[in-house]
């Protein structure tokens, strides 16, 4: 993202928390344009859950320095001489993680459409309609990437919203309650209001202005394909 990320004092963050023996972070590429953030961790006596390790990391870190998966290994891999061997770490398969809800699945044609599209997005191969997109991996970024690919679909909604409904039944429920299920653009005034979203976001979470921009051109740019 242009954000300058110290993958020592991630590490050094994790380490901290209470069952966690060992960990290591690094950035990934395994799909094309989705470079992320990955934590490789080794449990000590109790592994903390998903959801409880995020709100820690969201105390201490700014969101780009969130990792977007975690993996749990029996041990790390090393080298001959010791240290941690970084080209033998594991891909994150496409699993779901285990959150403190069940998985619920799509009931509904939005919901089904949601779905698909937040798994595109976050990687994942199963979504459950009751699982937070921030829990799964979700930030900022991500959130107008996946406003744009739903609006590909027929789904208009924007980022405020996202943030506001962060489960695809809650999401699902507004745009079905208001006759937000449409193939047409949404209005002008939903393009400034993500812009003026993602300006507050990148104040609070330190993201850089120009990858701001450009995160807000290309959810411009395919409303306005929309609109053609």
């Amino acid at each position: 993202r242009g954000f300058r990320i110290e993958l020592g004092e991630v590490e050094v963050a994790l380490k901290r928390r209470p069952g966690i023996r060992e960990a290591v972070v690094v950035a990934r590429e395994d799909t094309p344009g989705n470079r992320r953030l990955v934590a490789y961790l080794v449990a000590g006596a109790e592994a903390p859950g998903l959801e409880e390790l995020r709100s820690a990391l969201h105390g201490e870190l700014p969101e780009p320095m969130i990792p977007a998966g975690f993996v749990w290994l029996d041990a790390l891999p090393l080298t001959a001489n010791g240290k941690v061997d970084r080209a033998r770490l594991p891909a994150p398969d496409a699993t779901r993680p285990d959150l403190a809800q069940g998985f619920v699945a799509p009931r509904t044609p939005v919901e089904e459409i949601l779905a698909e599209v937040w798994g595109q997005i976050l990687g994942l191969e199963r979504i459950g309609i009751h699982d937070s997109f921030f829990a799964l991996g979700g930030d900022s970024i991500r959130s107008v990437r996946l406003v744009a690919a739903a609006q590909a679909r027929g789904l208009v909604f924007t980022v405020q919203q996202l943030f506001r409904h962060q489960t695809i039944a809650e999401l699902a429920g507004r745009l079905q309650g208001s006759a937000g299920l449409v193939a047409a653009p949404a209005a002008a005034g939903a393009v400034e209001e993500d812009a003026e979203l993602l300006r507050s976001v990148a104040e609070l979470e330190d993201l850089p202005a120009d990858q701001v921009l450009d995160e807000i051109r290309v959810l411009m740019e395919a409303k306005n394909e929309d609109r053609t």
